[in-house]
């Protein structure tokens, strides 16, 4: 069980896990597991969300220097997969997160996307994201 792992396996867990989650290599059929793994190696919902922010920004960096397109589309497909993850599996709590707040940064651009699967994933991603965000911040956003 993961609980009853140290606290150097755990960390060595979760850099694995962060490691495979970051690259647009890995099987996109592989994500949610991942995610769940990583999840349960973390006792505070925050931290979890604070490495599923390291993945986010890994996803964002791993290929900033590449202008392919269809590269770009995958790799904005994985960020809103983890994300919409995330939000799915996250508790109400997790909106008080200073993390929480970037979150539109990577969605609301998606929904506006020019590829169809990048602007059905953000819509589908912004959804989740609305169920977590009071009125005001969604009517401005």
């Amino acid at each position: 069980s993961i609980v009853d792992l140290e606290e150097g396996s755990r960390r060595h867990l979760s850099a694995v896990m962060k490691r495979m989650l970051g690259s647009v290599a890995m099987p996109d059929d592989l994500v949610e597991g991942c995610l769940q793994c990583l999840k349960c190696v973390y006792d505070q919902e925050t931290d979890f969300l604070d490495a599923a922010g390291e993945v986010v920004e890994a996803l964002r960096n791993e290929t900033e220097q590449d202008t392919n397109e269809d590269i770009e589309a995958i790799r904005i497909l994985r960020i809103l997969s983890v994300l919409t993850i995330v939000l799915e599996k996250g508790s109400s709590r997790l909106s008080s997160n200073s993390l929480f707040a970037d979150l539109s940064d990577h969605i609301v651009p998606a929904v506006t996307h020019a590829n169809d699967l990048v602007r059905e994933a953000g819509v589908t991603c912004f959804g989740r994201l609305g169920l977590f965000t009071d009125e005001a911040t969604v009517l401005s956003e």
